[in-house]
């Protein structure tokens, strides 16, 4: 019971992890559209200052026409000051949040956000980050706290991240030791393929593949035995992007099945032999009697 609710624990936290990536791309498209729109407003007073000086030229004697390539260079320069004022430098603070969301830096300072339309762009990246980041820390205590082992994978079957105890058998001190590496680099080289395989298969099919017990030869050359379940990821569009995995080490368990197997068999035998003694014995008794 207690090892069934810590995975709907972690479904849930997971659920949360993947609204708060869907907030954070409902975010991002609602940047590239005010983007755009303040491009076109930017264009279209260029545009309609051009058509002015053009006017002006057409009507213009010469020293009209040199005074107004002048106002039209000043004009230039200023509408450059603007945009750069206006656009580039609160643009580049929206594009270093969200760079630094997409490398797992929510905490990033930018600069307090201001209160025109990009202050508002930038305040919702602020609440989207924290939400991210509360949901990501929710998960990752729950991973990290779990009696189970647990990992995860991307379709190239390389890890892309594990708990503190996983890291611990695969004989790393750290979870971020083992990302980017694959199952041929680790201690149990010797079950890379059968454990490929069978993440393979569940990628494959789309199908969870539980409570199985494997072997895994752990980094001083002991091999152990696990209980282990794996499904597929997916992402929003409901297509699998990689697989999730957690097992439990089930060698004493294994150990203790297999002492008490053996002295059930030596108990029968036992039975085994003193009945035939017994049945000997009233045998013998029975001649005597005879």
């Amino acid at each position: 019971v207690a090892y069934r609710g810590e995975v709907l624990q972690l479904d849930r936290a997971t659920n949360r992890f993947n609204d708060a990536v869907t907030h954070s791309h409902v975010a991002k498209v609602a940047v590239l559209k005010t983007m755009s729109r303040l491009d076109g407003q930017a264009s279209d007073r260029v545009a309609d200052l051009g058509l002015q000086i053009r006017q002006a030229v057409a009507v213009a004697s010469r020293w009209v026409l040199g005074l107004s390539v002048l106002i039209a260079l000043l004009s230039f320069f200023a509408i450059m000051a603007i945009v750069r004022r206006s656009i580039n430098r609160p643009l580049n603070k929206v594009l270093q949040h969200i760079d630094a969301v997409r490398h797992g830096a929510v905490t990033l300072d930018v600069g307090a956000p201001g209160d025109d339309e990009w202050g508002i762009i930038h305040s919702a990246l602020f609440d989207m980050t924290a939400e991210l980041e509360k949901s990501r820390g929710l998960l990752q205590m729950v991973i990290d706290t779990a009696p189970m082992r647990v990992f995860w994978k991307d379709q190239d079957l390389r890890y892309l991240g594990c708990n503190p105890v996983f890291a611990k058998d695969a004989g790393k001190t750290h979870p971020r030791d083992l990302i980017g590496k694959d199952d041929y680099q680790m201690a149990w080289a010797e079950q890379a393929d059968l454990y490929r395989a069978d993440d393979g298969a569940v990628m494959a099919s789309g199908m969870a593949k539980l409570f199985y017990e494997e072997p895994q030869t752990r980094p001083d050359g002991q091999t152990i035995w696990l209980r282990t379940s794996k499904v597929p990821l997916k992402n929003g569009n409901n297509q699998t992007i990689g697989v999730l995995g957690i097992y439990e080490d089930i060698t004493e368990r294994k150990q203790a099945d297999a002492e008490l197997e053996t002295y059930r068999q030596h108990l029968e035998e036992l039975v085994e032999q003193r009945t035939s003694e017994l049945l000997a014995t009233e045998a013998r008794a029975t001649r005597i009697l005879d």
